[in-house]
């Protein structure tokens, strides 16, 4: 399952668990302390030797590039906030290129199952 950041919350992570279900919780600020530390975990991994997917489209004159990436070394994370089924963390890049502007996106997620970057991207495009 796929949600906005408003159904990001402890309580339906826990219904969708206890339904055994898995979820995909895009994270925003309203999660202050918890988008942060997800925020500096996946920042950091950002280098060279994430795990990490790239595609790329064009459309209607601009090229749009969606990176994601996934962390499944959580477990201070995990220690710190306690959501129930928590399995990893990602994030997805969006660059949007047009031929007036260039716009950069980022959005963070957590996870109840540990997804390769490419499925993620695919999950979250489709939601």
């Amino acid at each position: 399952m796929t949600t906005d950041a408003l159904n990001c919350r402890r309580d339906i992570a826990q219904k969708i668990v206890e339904n055994e279900g898995n979820y995909v919780l895009a994270l925003k600020g309203n999660q202050r302390t918890l988008h942060a530390d997800v925020r500096d975990l996946l920042d950091e991994l950002s280098c060279e030797t994430a795990d990490k997917h790239s595609t790329v489209d064009s459309n209607h004159g601009r090229i749009e590039t969606r990176t994601a990436l996934i962390s499944a070394d959580i477990k201070e994370l995990d220690e710190r906030h306690r959501w129930s089924g928590l399995a990893a963390v990602g994030k997805v890049v969006r660059t949007r290129d047009t031929p007036t502007s260039a716009t950069t996106e980022t959005a963070y997620y957590l996870m109840s199952a540990v997804l390769s970057p490419e499925r993620l991207g695919q999950v979250v495009r489709s939601h």
